[in-house]
């Protein structure tokens, strides 16, 4: 039986032949589970105090409070990863052994313009994490 698609991915064992699809799928299962329980843990604690009445608005913002840091750590997770560092090591030894040539800067630079654009989004990621949470956490305003 295939396990459910996350965001954004289908089910395990689609069509796919593509090795790095199917290796950011496995990256992205692995944590994706141990991300969402953490979801319903961070929407019970209210940096502004006790919870003195359930809304629906309120049960949103904590979620998209909670969605946003859930986000921010599966970026942190998927930058750092060592397929990473394997995928970069396996680009350069197959080019290498294609050509047979000692420079392999080509490759090594459009990676690392790659990893580079990874880095941003992992910064954009975690601003928008604190954005959220700074607008979200701040008191209610009381009325004039």
């Amino acid at each position: 039986m295939p396990t459910p698609a996350g965001p954004g991915l289908p089910p395990s064992g689609s069509c796919s032949t593509n090795l790095n699809h199917k290796t950011l799928e496995m990256i992205v299962r692995e944590h994706l589970d141990s991300l969402a329980e953490q979801i319903p843990s961070a929407m019970t604690h209210d940096p502004r105090g006790p919870r003195q009445e359930v809304t629906l608005p309120r049960d949103i913002g904590d979620y998209l409070r909670s969605s946003a840091q859930t986000w921010a750590e599966m970026t942190e997770i998927l930058v750092k990863c060592k397929q990473l560092d394997q995928a970069a090591n396996t680009l350069a030894l197959d080019s290498y052994q294609k050509t047979r040539a000692a420079d392999i800067n080509i490759v090594t630079i459009a990676m690392e313009g790659d990893l580079h654009k990874l880095m941003k989004i992992r910064e954009a990621t975690n601003r928008f994490s604190q954005d959220v949470r700074a607008i979200w956490d701040e008191p209610p305003r009381t009325g004039n």
